[in-house]
């Protein structure tokens, strides 16, 4: 709350005002908890989902992609049938909808298993891909003839709609939540398979000595997660949005891993960790509304409570973290204050290279906070740097918005003698400018570090073996 209130007085806004109408727009009226609820039934079921996989030690990223996955199987059947009735459109959404979450799900499992692929990488992947395929379906073969050039499928009919109740604006998903709920606790509580899966969570190495189904229990986890978050997707393009359309994309899966980890992966404790964040998003709304903060303002919050050469520097950056032993999901975010640092800096004091520094010790600032709270605190490095991520890109486009359009002083193109000379590939790699080119040295740069230095052989150890790295005297 610090935060909001600092960000609301840069912009000449008042903090305490701020702070009773994100209250009131949240919590203030039966309508308002009402909106709250209808958010938090997709975060629920996206949280309940991940918390399912992380029981396992599992880290399923991907319960945004398969909140997409569900909402697409889902619309398929609405668009394939629209003509039945209810009781057999609305059954045959659910259905479908849980198997193309499961399936989605299930991939990354396979891969993990068989081809020793990261889950976190796979599944984050997995996520650009489903948009994409969103994407394509309603710029495409699902496009309504008659949406005026606007992304969208055709409405669905009445039967694949899911009812309010009564003469509120809820609808019958909370249902489902409860149902999901009470079903997984008693899934974890009183069965074998529960059992076994917390036990596999608990001590891999244990679990598998004693053989228990390891193999099995994370295919299954990976497809009750996706399947949950599938659900989700169902719901809120049936009961919200009432057609599929790119702007269902909203977040819920990432916000999930927030929510899940807040709840220290216990049901009830997520349906109220939900509630909660969902009655953030809805205050930011009214926030947005009655003090004209800008859209970015809500990413800025939720992160507070979670070109080819950019890429490859952060690409690089990540290998050190990854090399020993630490996993950065924050990488976005802190190119995203790195750049707003460099830009600024550039503009006011007209030096590329001073910016260019700047720019670095801000991210590096950024990635000292993710080191602090994962090694002192403890805290998990998965939702630590997701957090970042969000915090990064909202504030970066919180505070960029006065910059939109502006120019600043930058590196200029440096031909590199004779190499500039040579037809087809010159114009390719050796006319631009020194970032580029330092970008080139870097690679075999780390290589040699890694490989034949004291502190990169130490880094590696430490990241590989920690417990015989901090037994052989290296400060872990």
């Amino acid at each position: 709350m610090e935060l909001l209130a600092i960000m609301l007085a840069l912009q000449n806004k008042p903090p305490l005002t701020a702070m009773v109408l994100l209250f009131n727009g949240a919590f203030g009226s039966l309508l308002a908890i009402q909106d709250c609820l209808i958010k938090a039934v997709p975060i629920f079921l996206c949280s309940l989902g991940v918390a399912i996989a992380f029981r396992l030690q599992i880290w399923n990223i991907g319960a945004e992609g398969q909140y997409v996955l569900g909402a697409i199987g889902a619309t398929w059947v609405a668009l394939r049938f629209p003509d039945l009735p209810w009781f057999v459109v609305l059954p045959g959404m659910l259905a479908t909808a849980f198997i193309a979450g499961g399936l989605w799900g299930l991939i990354p499992a396979v891969l993990k298993l068989y081809m020793r692929a990261n889950e976190i990488i796979v599944t984050l992947m997995f996520n650009y891909l489903a948009i994409l395929f969103l994407d394509y379906l309603v710029y495409g073969p699902w496009k309504d003839p008659v949406s005026f050039g606007f992304p969208m499928t055709r409405e669905f009919s009445t039967s694949a709609i899911v009812g309010k109740i009564g003469h509120t604006q809820l609808n019958w998903g909370i249902l489902l939540c409860i149902f999901s709920g009470v079903a997984i606790w008693i899934f974890f509580k009183y069965t074998r398979l529960g059992y076994e899966l917390k036990a596999s969570g608990e001590n891999i190495k244990a679990a598998r000595y004693a053989g228990l189904p390891y193999h099995r229990l994370v295919m299954l986890v990976l497809f009750l997660s996706g399947a949950l978050a599938g659900w989700a997707g169902f719901l809120e393009a049936s009961s919200t949005i009432n057609r599929l359309q790119p702007s269902i994309v909203v977040g819920y899966g990432y916000t999930a891993i927030v929510v899940a980890w807040l709840a220290r992966l216990n049901p009830i404790s997520i349906g109220i960790a939900s509630f909660l964040l969902a009655g953030l998003r809805v205050g930011l709304e009214h926030l947005q509304l009655d003090l004209q903060v800008p859209a970015a303002f809500g990413g800025i919050m939720e992160g507070a409570v979670q070109s080819g050469t950019p890429i490859l520097y952060a690409t690089l950056g990540e290998i050190f973290t990854e090399k020993s032993g630490i996993l950065n999901l924050g990488v976005e975010g802190i190119m995203m204050i790195g750049a707003l640092a460099a830009f600024v800096s550039a503009k006011f004091f007209g030096n590329p290279i001073l910016a260019f520094l700047i720019g670095g010790c801000a991210g590096a600032f950024l990635a000292g906070i993710h080191g602090l709270v994962c090694l002192n605190f403890q805290g998990n490095q998965v939702v630590s740097g997701l957090a970042l991520t969000i915090l990064g890109v909202g504030l970066a486009n919180y505070l960029g918005t006065p910059f939109i359009g502006q120019a600043a002083p930058g590196f200029s193109p440096t031909p590199l003698p004779v190499l500039s000379k040579i037809p087809i590939l010159a114009p390719v790699f050796f006319n631009h400018d020194p970032l580029v080119y330092t970008a080139y040295l870097i690679p075999p740069a780390m290589w040699a570090f890694f490989r034949y230095t004291r502190w990169g052989m130490g880094m590696r150890a430490a990241g590989e073996y920690p417990r015989a790295a901090s037994a052989a005297g290296l400060r872990v």
